[in-house]
């Protein structure tokens, strides 16, 4: 576990099954509000690390979901040029939809946990932690598609992916943002209806709509009350060049 400092203290050894995956028990001291916990993961034989967040929530949480592209940024083309600088091993910095994190920080203020659930490819994750970071939305649970998501298609891997967290959770979805109709399938799925969706832009089919997150912000000051304590800040990122062999 890392604690911001560049020491790593050891929890446990584990070896992968036949699918390289491994099963850790975390013992971790209760909690009335939510709480992150970095985590990294160092494969023995040759020191490369897999970091992470374990997020620790009560039953009953309320969850915030957030699509990223053309939600939290500025629009969908700002993604495409990410991953094509992404894939030529330079940075590109989008830009993010104005006051899209002043929405995402109103709900972490008032104890919601804030989930990013995107279709982007997971290979971009560490890029758009640091992006999210950049521009000041609040730390939340992050969630991108391996290959074989990807072709189940974005609308089922998004539902399948908060029905697994609602029903080993016991989590509740609260509140989703998105600029995409496809997404709203997912979001319904897990019991949320068009009084608690939001499309962001102007189109027929959204009952709940908006095109300035600005005047959206205004109106849920007076619509939206706390759900616990204020959430939890990003941990501090490691050192890129710590490295502890078990």
């Amino acid at each position: 576990m890392y604690d911001g400092t560049p020491t790593l203290a050891h929890k446990e050894t584990q070896t992968t099954n036949a699918k390289g995956q491994a099963v850790f028990q975390l013992n971790l001291s209760p909690t009335t509000t939510p709480r992150v916990t970095p985590c990294c993961m160092v494969l023995r034989k040759d020191s490369s690390q897999v970091w992470c967040n374990i997020f620790q929530v009560n039953a009953h949480t309320g969850v915030v979901v957030f699509d990223i592209g053309g939600t939290c940024t500025a629009n969908v083309v700002e993604g495409k040029k990410e991953k094509g600088a992404a894939l030529n091993g330079q940075e590109y910095d989008q830009q993010p939809f104005p006051f899209a994190a002043e929405v995402a920080n109103f709900y972490h203020q008032k104890g919601y946990v804030i989930m990013y659930l995107t279709g982007r490819p997971v290979w971009i994750t560490s890029t758009t932690e640091g992006w999210l970071r950049k521009h000041g939305f609040p730390p939340g649970i992050m969630r991108l598609t391996t290959a074989k998501e990807k072709c189940m298609g974005v609308p089922l891997y998004k539902s399948t992916v908060m029905e697994k967290l609602r029903n080993e959770c016991d989590v509740q979805f609260a509140y989703a943002y998105t600029n995409e109709k496809s997404d709203l399938k997912a979001y319904y799925s897990v019991g949320m209806n068009s009084s608690s969706c939001f499309y962001v832009g102007l189109q027929d089919f959204m009952p709940y709509q908006f095109a300035s997150y600005k005047n959206h912000l205004e109106e849920m000051y007076l619509k939206v009350q706390n759900n616990t304590a204020p959430g939890p800040q990003w941990p501090a990122l490691p050192s890129p060049n710590t490295k502890r062999r078990f």
